[in-house]
């Protein structure tokens, strides 16, 4: 293979003939060489680039169809601004494994979605426009306010997929599906209506909480995601009782602003009160508080009196405002009452929480705020009555106060509690005030301080399935798992009615109709049920492409009347497919006048008694001279250039158009003439359309105004497959269910209720309205489209809308992929859309709605702050993607904590590392692999093999044993941790093989690939294998990286990794196990004698005198060959062992401060102190014991500290202590290695390559020379001889040297 130009221009052209499972080959082929300081970026903007032209994405589906499916949710993102790292997380996670599936040979369809509806872009608008009130947008119209939501929606799409690309993931973003479209509302509509049918929902007054701003209220788990600090006032108040003036009730609350609605005062039942006199006046207060209450105060408690005495006693009320207003239900009695009859008094009930641990015991109520005044309310059977709007203004009836907001943001939060208070003392009914700073609900959406609030909603019943949910909830499995039963489990435990209902505008509409006349309603599931209500103002058209034809079988265009006819299978579809119409009225089918489109009106007519009018506008495309000709769709490499063409030309062709053949314009023209002269004709009737299927993606563009280019990305009309369309002559466009195109809907004094669904009953309802469930079949992007020619989707063959087996609405039928293999998104999705996911399913088909969940942390700048813009405080993630490369980003979030639900902070640094320490390292060794691999003599390079099929024959070296072993271990825990969805573990076993390769394997075996023979041979292809498979291991993490190792590795063209099947699980063998656990133990001491080193700032290119180990019974016995690598790799004269880990070093327990202070409190020093003295035990789960307190693994670590003149390291049972000493011996020998380095890096520099010979000069080093010089001439390939080449001086370890050399 000539191989990938990793810059930013296109690509090397390629020789044909690639596949992805590629055929042995041989050695006399020349790798691409690679540049071992190639910048990642560029490469990965080459191999993106080559996706798009081999169009892989959809291969990869394609090539895997009739395969088993594997789905996934993806849950939509607001539309109304850019991805953060959250979206980037969440995304690479949902990218990760559907790749790994699909190389498990899966079939893995991936749509991306858009949440276009709610406060998000409400709020966007308002700001945008200068909008303050839901009065001023009811004054612009909703029209025009929902136009300007709709027209915002997607302003922010282009930048969306080009960080979606740039990053890696795939994800069909041209068939995306979108909450607005009138499918998906649909489809919520008919979830609606079954929950309707199923008793689940129902109306009603409730407690609940406001967004005053938004005006409309929230659910309940809305209210948990916006809490924030904020400091307010409390006030005490005192209220004179009706018949004793003198004595004075004192009542506490911590909203001021809703004192000019109090109707009640509330007491605890078995709260102990007393009264407190002072001066001529009486106060009765909780027995508890009084010290607090009166503090500097000239008081007396003179007596107790009992709750029960309290209860009944009437209050002069604390304002006027309703004092004279008759309560409404007592209207209706014929003897009305007036609030200040009925209410004004001392009330005690269980479920009013009152107590006396802070205030004074007693506490005020209203008819209107909260669940305590709610439930008053209903026990005294009163009226809710309103002194605040929904906007946060106190209402016209609070004379002095109106038109001031109860909760106003700005320079002075509490200004209107001031304003209350100071009234309270005009009153004479002020006691005491006093400011604190409490967490308070603000609205998640914008911020605004949320208000208690009883008003009415529609609720879905969630307490009626609260047990199947928690059975539901248990057939699933969650990462981290404690989520499942704990933080989820808990949510759903007490899991109260959700409100669907928002008293707002832009949203899919709540399809209840009620008769103002008598209260009844009519609930409206489906675009079909609003056109019987409303027939003349639409028309619905079912476009249908013919069935399958005889030239459907042949890959030909075929545009020339009469064309083929339809084949017996074809007829089949046709008479299957009109049983969905036996139950409609359908009086006329159109037609185009080709065979195979007339024969399948003939079978629909027949099956409904239709009249067929052919009409020449609905023909075929004319395809000029191509006609009857055939296109070889397997020939990938015209495929490849027609592809390319259509993505610089930027045109709705498909791939298969020529110059000559009719154009996306002119077919256009003649669809858009026939549906406005035919759709004004059937006002209220349902007609059928036969046609081809091009002309169906014109007639879908005519209808719902798709991007042509968007369209010819999308799945291609399969044969047999309807698409139907409903039409608003009012609004000459599609069918809008918006709330402005039907609210003017009625129909027998029926109208629509004004609410609006709440968005997260739409995002909720994704599984169902994805796939437009019930209504379609949903698309299969990638079968054999018309005349099976290929199409710019997919992969060489026309996508096609596929046939996926369900019923229809009440049916017992699921929709297609439910329920999900697996879903992923952060940990605040616990109490939104995980939630409003599991509530639908388990309501609609008693079914978890996924059954695999993985739930990420929250990414936080490095200092564990919110990301913030305006701070400034996180760096930019498409920056570090052009520093650094999309695939060290990815890996970063993959091997973090985050995707074990744990919150990362994030650094540049972690991203740096990332790209050092895994790519840069796995890169290198596929440098390494080229240069040794091209260099081979020819006819060593004929007689090696390489092949990717494994099937070569294996090296009995030890070394390549080893690596191999190793290799396939990973492939086998990889996939065992992969299968459970352990995204971060898996890093972490790719990160330690890479390491082994690098700094073991390669090094190791240096001679080798530098030598000649049978065993020079066996090195490369062990090394050849070993890079072939990590490069599939590592291709859902790192995609670009693995497709660019894998395109060299594999000579043959149109191919990728990610079309390749994940490598097979293997047993290893007893002695392959064996192998491994004495290699790793190796690998830890030498880390550990390294760790030493670093301490001490000593190279390990300077040879020590000895170092001692100590090692756990239970650790493999070392061999002689061992013991010889380890004195090498440790680089000391000496090894010796110690019995016990204590001859060396002393153990103690280093407690995280940090991490255990919030639990322990002011008992951590003595536990810290604990752990340090060695007074700790270890517990088999890994657990630390430490004073009876148990820690856990990441709270603390068992750190060895070297005796005293001793120097060690430790970790998993394994102490190596390093003798740093380095006498003049030793310290000779090292800089002789440092020379040997500087000479191969001058070499490096000089351009030589490995097998060069150099005459070498070496002044200022006579000693070293003298003593080590043949060490110096064997490793740099050097014969020590006068030269005339260039001279560079330089500095090893304080000895000045001149170094000169040329090449022999």
């Amino acid at each position: 293979m000539i191989g990938i130009l990793f810059i930013c221009s296109p690509l090397h052209q390629s020789p044909s003939g690639l596949r992805c499972r590629a055929r042995p080959f041989t050695l006399h082929f020349m790798f691409d060489s690679v540049d071992p300081k190639q910048n990642l970026p560029d490469m990965e903007l080459g191999i993106l680039q080559y996706w798009k032209e081999e169009d892989i994405f959809k291969r990869s589906v394609h090539e895997r169809e009739g395969s088993e499916d594997f789905s996934f949710y993806d849950g939509p993102p607001f539309a109304t601004g850019l991805p953060h790292y959250g979206h980037l997380l969440a995304g690479t996670i949902k990218d990760v494994i559907p790749r790994y599936q699909t190389m498990k040979g899966k079939r893995v369809e991936r749509r991306f979605g858009w949440d276009c509806h709610g406060l998000p872009v409400e709020n966007l608008i308002e700001k945008e426009h200068g909008i303050k009130s839901h009065k001023e947008i009811e004054e612009m119209g909703v029209k025009k306010f929902n136009e300007l939501c709709c027209d915002s929606v997607q302003r922010y799409t282009e930048e969306w997929r080009s960080i979606v690309e740039r990053m890696g993931r795939w994800v069909d973003m041209d068939w995306d599906y979108r909450t607005m479209d009138p499918e998906y509302m649909e489809s919520i509509w008919w979830a609606f209506k079954e929950l309707y049918k199923k008793d689940l929902i129902y109306g009603g007054y409730k407690p609940m909480h406001i967004c005053p701003r938004c005006a409309t209220p929230l659910s309940n788990f809305e209210v948990t995601q916006g809490y924030a600090e904020r400091t307010d006032l409390s006030v005490i108040i005192t209220f004179p009782l009706k018949d004793d003036p003198k004595t004075v009730l004192l009542a506490w609350t911590t909203t001021p602003w809703s004192l000019p609605g109090n109707t009640w005062l509330a007491i605890g039942g078995k709260i102990k009160y007393v009264k407190v006199k002072e001066g001529d006046i009486t106060y009765i207060i909780a027995e508890k508080l009084v010290e607090k209450v009166f503090k500097d105060r000239d008081y007396k408690v003179v007596g107790s009196i009992d709750a029960k005495d309290i209860v009944g006693k009437r209050y002069e009320p604390l304002f006027p405002y309703f004092v004279n207003t008759v309560i409404p239900r007592t209207e209706k009695s014929g003897k009305p009452e007036t609030y200040g009859e009925r209410v004004f008094k001392v009330v005690c009930y269980e479920d009013v929480e009152v107590s006396d641990e802070d205030g004074t015991g007693i506490v005020h109520v209203t008819s209107c705020l909260g669940e305590d005044s709610y439930n008053v309310s209903v026990k005294e059977d009163v009226d809710i009555i309103h002194h605040v709007n929904i906007e946060g203004y106190f209402s016209p009836e609070v004379e002095d106060m109106q038109g001031i907001h109860v909760k106003p943001e700005g320079k002075d939060p509490m200004a209107t509690d001031k304003i209350v208070i100071e009234n309270l003392k005009k009153r004479g009914r002020h006691f005491s005030h006093a400011s604190y700073t409490h967490s308070y609900p603000h609205c998640w959406r914008c911020d605004t301080p949320l208000l208690p609030y009883t008003t009415s909603s529609w609720f879905v019943s969630v307490e009626k399935i609260k047990e199947e949910l928690i059975v539901n909830n248990k057939k699933t499995e969650w990462i981290p798992s404690h989520l499942r039963d704990g933080r989820f489990g808990n949510w759903l435990e007490g899991a109260r009615d959700w409100a669907i209902s928002r008293n707002r505008f832009w949203g899919t509409p709540i399809p209840i109709w009620r008769c103002e006349e008598t209260g009844e309603i009519e609930v409206i599931g489906s675009r079909d049920d609003l056109m019987k209500r409303a027939p003349i103002r639409f028309s619905k058209l079912t476009a249908i492409r013919h069935g399958e034809s005889e030239g459907n079988l042949v890959p030909k265009y075929q545009g020339v009347l009469p064309g083929t006819d339809l084949t017996d299978n074809g007829k089949s579809q046709i008479k299957e497919l009109s049983k969905q119409f036996e139950d409609q009225k359908i009086n006329i089918i159109y037609c185009s006048p080709f065979a195979r489109t007339k024969q399948t009106a003939k079978i629909l007519a027949e099956a409904v008694g239709a009249e067929i009018i052919e009409d020449e506008r609905l023909r075929e495309l004319d395809f000029g001279k191509y006609e009857g000709e055939t296109i070889d769709f397997s020939d990938l490499a015209f495929v490849k250039a027609r592809r390319a063409k259509k993505l610089k030309e930027d045109s709705p062709e498909s791939i298969f158009h020529f110059p000559g053949m009719e154009t996306w314009e002119q077919a256009q023209e003649r669809v858009d003439n026939f549906l406005k002269e035919v759709l004004p004709k059937h006002k209220s009737e349902h007609v059928l359309v036969i046609t081809h299927a091009d002309l169906i993606r014109n007639i879908t563009h005519f209808m719902n105004k798709t991007d042509p280019m968007k369209l010819s990305h999308q799945p291609y009309p399969q044969v047999a497959q309807p698409r139907t369309f409903f039409w608003d002559h009012q609004n000459n466009a599609q069918m809008d269910l918006h709330k402005h195109n039907t609210d003017d809907i009625e129909w027998d004094g029926y109208k629509r209720i004004p609410e609006v669904f709440d968005c997260w009953f739409e995002s909720g309802s994704m599984p169902y309205a994805q796939p437009h469930f019930p209504f379609s079949s949903p698309p299969n992007p990638l079968s054999k489209g018309e005349g099976g020619l290929p199409s710019s989707s997919g992969g060489g063959r026309k996508a096609t809308w596929g046939p996926r087996p369900f019923t229809g609405a009440g049916g017992g039928g699921r929709p297609p992929g439910f329920p999900a293999d697996f879903i992923a998104e952060g940990m605040d999705q616990t109490r939104g859309w995980f939630y409003t996911l599991m509530i639908l399913s388990t309501a609609l088909f008693d079914e978890p709605p996924f059954n695999n969940c993985v739930v990420n942390g929250i990414v936080l700048a490095e200092d564990g702050k919110k990301m913030s813009k305006s701070l400034n405080n996180y760096p930019d993630p498409m920056l570090l993607t052009e520093k650094y490369g999309a695939d060290a980003v990815r890996f970063t979030l993959m091997s973090s904590p985050a995707v074990r639900g744990e919150d990362l902070r994030f650094s540049e640094k972690m991203v740096a590392e990332s790209m050092r320490n895994v790519l840069l390292k796995l890169w290198n060794s596929y440098s390494f692999f080229v240069t040794y691999a091209n260099a081979c003599p020819e006819p060593s390079r004929r007689a090696a093999k390489f092949d990717s099929t494994g099937t070569r024959k294996g090296s009995k070296h030890p070394l390549d044993v080893w690596i191999k072993a190793e290799v396939q271990d990973l492939v086998n825990r990889m996939t065992e941790q992969l299968d459970k969805y352990e995204l971060s573990y898996t890093c972490s076993e790719l990160d330690e093989t890479i390491d082994a390769l690098t700094n073991w394997y390669i090094r190791l075996s240096r001679r080798r690939f530098a030598g000649k023979g049978e065993d020079q041979l066996a090195a490369l292809e062990t090394l050849y294998e070993v890079l072939l498979t990590l490069s599939q291991l590592i291709a859902p993490f790192c995609p670009y990286l693995a497709d660019a190792i894998y395109l060299n590795l594999v000579p043959e063209d149109h191919g990728s990794v990610h079309l390749t099947d994940w490598p097979e699980v293997r047993k290893l063998k007893k002695d392959e196990k064996e192998l491994l656990e004495r290699s790793r133990v190796m690998r830890l001491i030498v880390s550990l004698g390294h760790k030493v080193r670093s301490e001490k700032n000593i190279k390990v290119r300077q040879p020590l005198h000895k170092a001692k180990i100590a090692l756990p019974p239970s650790m493999p016995e070392l061999s002689k060959e061992n013991l010889a690598l380890l004195r090498q790799e440790l680089n000391v004269k000496e090894l010796a062992f110690a019995d016990d880990p204590k001859e060396l070093a002393d153990v103690i327990v280093k407690v995280d401060a940090r991490k255990v202070g919030p639990r322990l409190g002011k008992r951590v020093q003595e536990v810290i102190a604990a752990g340090k003295n060695g007074d700790y035990t270890i517990n088999d789960d890994g657990t630390i014991l430490i004073l009876e307190e148990k820690l856990m693994p990441k709270e603390a670590e068992v750190v060895y500290i070297g005796k005293e003149g001793l120097d060690a390291a430790a970790d998993k049972g394994v102490v190596v202590s390093v003798d740093t000493e380095v006498n003049d011996e030793l310290k000779a020998e090292g800089q002789a290695r440092d020379l040997i380095r500087t000479v191969q890096r001058l070499r490096k520099e000089a351009g030589l390559t490995f097998t060069d010979q150099i005459n070498l000069q070496v002044e200022g080093a006579d000693d070293i020379l003298k003593s080590h010089g043949d060490l110096i001439a064997e490793e740099t390939r050097s014969t020590f001889k006068d030269n005339k080449g260039n001279g560079e001086t330089v500095d090893l370890d304080g000895t000045k040297m001149t170094i000169s050399f040329a090449k022999t």
